[in-house]
């Protein structure tokens, strides 16, 4: 398979402009992606596997349990549901957008 980030590696270019233009990339190759798993999907019939030169696809049905209902909670519980919920977490999210240039520099 080829480095397809070759030219994401020893670039001269901020790293800022880099991470820009490979999330581009990213949200390229997922929308490809996305295709490609429903044609896949499609070709599956009553099989679980379908398999290329290189690799196999499974199929295979995961669940998980429904959220609570916060209004029958409150019912059963009491308006101060607060104390029973878990602690808070936060992260750091990172927006990278194209810089807007006004229209004398273009």
């Amino acid at each position: 398979m080829n480095d397809i980030l070759a030219p994401f590696k020893n670039s001269n270019r901020s790293d800022v402009d880099l991470i820009g233009d490979l999330r581009a990339v990213i949200k390229e190759a997922k929308s490809m992606e996305e295709e490609l798993k429903e044609r896949i999907l499609e070709s599956f019939g009553s099989s679980d596997s379908v398999g290329g030169a290189d690799y196999i696809a499974y199929q295979s049905i995961h669940g998980r349990k429904g959220s609570f209902d916060e209004k029958k909670l409150k019912e059963k519980l009491g308006n101060d549901l607060e104390s029973y919920r878990k602690p808070s977490t936060s992260s750091i999210k990172l927006d990278v957008k194209p810089r807007e240039l006004p229209d004398d520099e273009v």
